[in-house]
């Protein structure tokens, strides 16, 4: 098994293709009036828990994203507020890499320290062409791809007997509850945004066509989503997230993980300081 998923843009000639996507992740009404540029690039999704990801989040974390850009457009619309959102979006996107990535590499360096490898395959792959309409919805699949990494690993590794079944359940509780905290916060943040957006439109005093429809769109995306996250929560408690404590979960969980690294690398080094010397 091959320790990484698609990460290279596979272009696509027909429009056809790109405009059934685009309807598919977001409606085709909102693709019908959709007037931006937009990229596409395919992707093979793996584990249940990332295809859910995808379906249910990816949506609302796009249009969440691309709202950003039209008030970017708006000269009267704080500029501040929009780098302080897009500077928040940006390092919690890397400090849940950072995290994932950490927990891959454990992970590995465990199943190869006890002679196992890597070697759990998903049998229900399935690859999707991805419309990106906002540049840190690419980001945000590089996540889910790592995500995808972090559950073959832990499968791997339960089944080949090198961590027990709650060891992966902790493990994937982690990761999976840090990807989640991402959504969880942008749908708190927005409000700071929608707010900057009710005080501009009040002083151009004047109808935003464009605005409206993005935030529109926008609303019904949430919608979709809190409904989608209000049923998981009985099912998915321990993973569930506030939005208002969702930028403090992911520092939470990603100072976990450094800790353990530290603590994994001060074990290391104490137990090669006490090692008797060799003749």
């Amino acid at each position: 098994m091959t320790d990484a998923v698609q990460t290279t843009a596979t272009p696509t000639t027909d429009i056809d293709d790109k405009r059934a996507a685009l309807s598919e992740v977001f409606g085709t009404d909102y693709a019908k009036g959709f007037d931006d540029p937009v990229i596409f690039i395919r992707r093979t999704l793996m584990s249940p828990a990332v295809k859910q990801f995808y379906k249910r989040e990816f949506p609302m974390i796009s249009r969440t994203l691309f709202t950003e850009s039209v008030y970017r457009r708006r000269p009267l619309f704080n500029q501040t507020v929009l780098d302080e959102f897009s500077a928040l979006v940006d390092k919690k996107i890397t400090d849940i890499l950072t995290l994932l990535t950490t927990q891959c590499a454990r992970l590995q360096k465990i199943c190869e320290s006890n002679g196992s490898m890597v070697d759990a395959d998903y049998m229900n792959p399935r690859t999707v062409l991805i419309p990106i309409i906002a540049g840190h919805a690419k980001n945000y699949m590089a996540v889910l791809e790592k995500l995808d990494i972090a559950y073959q690993y832990t499968g791997a590794a339960n089944l080949n007997g090198v961590i027990d079944s709650n060891q992966r359940k902790q493990t994937e509780l982690l990761c999976r509850k840090a990807v989640r905290a991402f959504s969880a916060m942008l749908r708190n943040e927005i409000i700071k945004l929608r707010k900057e957006s009710q005080r501009m439109r009040a002083a151009m005093n004047a109808p935003d066509p464009e605005v409206a429809l993005a935030e529109g769109a926008h609303d019904q995306a949430v919608a979709d989503f809190d409904k989608a996250v209000s049923d998981d929560a009985a099912i998915d408690a321990a993973g569930s997230v506030n939005p208002a404590d969702a930028s403090r979960v992911i520092d939470d969980l990603a100072a976990t993980t450094a800790a353990t690294k530290t603590g994994a690398k001060r074990k290391k080094a104490e137990s090669e300081a006490v090692a008797p010397a060799v003749a």
